[in-house]
């Protein structure tokens, strides 16, 4: 009887272990991962934007740009929460409009739109709901109105979806695509910082320049440029009314920055009786109005402020009214080629 037991025993261990082979050698089924996909919707303000905030609500929501003399500030509240977020574009347009998109997840997507009669200035801003931070995801989208006289104006549509990290963001006027970009939000998020108030640099140590040379977008276009002489400048600044300036310059001590600093007005037409003109003893002389960077490849980064205009206590020639940013297609930071 024990020598039965045993046999039975040994016979079913050894089918059990051929079985578990068995199983090894079948090929695993793949499992099938599902692509998760966030959908940005636009949601309807309830409001108009209202000067001087530009504030547009929303139910639940409500975003404002707040402006002074140096910089603008976007604030988004959500119920008691409220974020800032200083920008480095500056909006300076007849009208401001503010696009709100919204996940499921409670994601938001704020697009500013820059807005002036024959185009507009386009600038992306991500705030996720976990961490209520406002990300500047891109500043330098600028398109035109076509034939705005006739065909009247259009406004911009988007369509936004986020993947794990990345966002892709596509912008249409109409049939037309403006713009097709994907973006990564951690990269932006770590290496993004918001602009510093270029004026706060006046508080640096400097010493006299010693720079020479001339700069511009194009240097074939010898109308707008920067040329600079030593602790004296020359910039094509505005065209409508073909203004030029002189400026003071100034070396940031043991770096390759200069600091731009409005002189006096060297030319000005009266082309335009609308459009933007320079009252000489408006505008500060002690404020810094950009800062220009050497790069090892002989090119130079201009960080433009704008001009400040002591009567109206605001910057101007800010955005596509300062003529090199104009001619750069509304893109900055300006990289400016040396001209010889």
């Amino acid at each position: 009887m024990t020598y039965l037991t045993f046999l039975f025993a040994f016979f079913g261990l050894l089918l059990n272990c051929n079985n578990t082979k068995l199983k090894e050698s079948e090929p695993q089924k793949a499992v099938k991962q599902t692509e998760i996909k966030e959908i940005f919707s636009l949601v309807k303000p309830v409001n108009k934007p209202e000067e001087p905030l530009y504030t547009t609500l929303y139910n639940g929501y409500s975003i404002s740009i707040q402006s002074d003399s140096s910089h603008q500030e976007l604030i988004f509240k959500k119920g008691n929460v409220e974020i800032k977020k200083t920008l480095k574009f500056y909006y300076e347009n007849p009208e401001i409009v503010f696009h709100l998109y919204k996940s499921d997840l409670d994601n938001i997507i704020i697009l500013i739109e820059g807005r002036d009669y024959y185009g507009s200035n386009l600038g992306v801003y991500y705030i996720g709901s976990k961490t209520n931070k406002i990300i500047e995801i891109d500043d330098s989208l600028n398109y035109t109105q076509d034939n705005p006289e006739t065909k009247g104006f259009k406004f911009p549509k988007a369509e936004i979806i986020k993947k794990d990290d990345e966002l892709k963001c596509k912008f249409f006027l109409g049939n037309k695509l403006l713009s097709d970009k994907t973006y990564d939000i951690p990269t932006i998020e770590k290496t993004s910082s918001s602009k510093k108030d270029i004026i706060a640099d006046a508080n640096q140590s400097t010493t006299p320049s010693d720079l020479k040379g001339t700069w511009a977008v194009i240097c074939e276009n010898e109308l707008t440029e920067l040329e600079i002489n030593k602790n004296e400048g020359y910039l094509s600044l505005y065209d409508f009314n073909a203004i030029y300036i002189n400026l003071k310059v100034e070396k940031v001590s043991n770096k390759n920055e200069y600091l731009l600093k409005y002189a006096s007005l060297a030319s000005q037409q009266d082309y335009y009786k609308e459009n933007l003109k320079i009252i000489d003893e408006e505008i500060s002389k002690d404020k810094v109005i950009g800062k220009l960077i050497l790069q090892k490849n002989g090119k130079a980064e201009l960080q433009w402020t704008g001009l400040y205009n002591m009567k109206k206590q605001k910057l101007e020639f800010v955005g596509n009214d300062f003529l090199l940013i104009k001619e750069n297609g509304g893109k900055t930071p300006l990289i400016l080629e040396p001209c010889k």
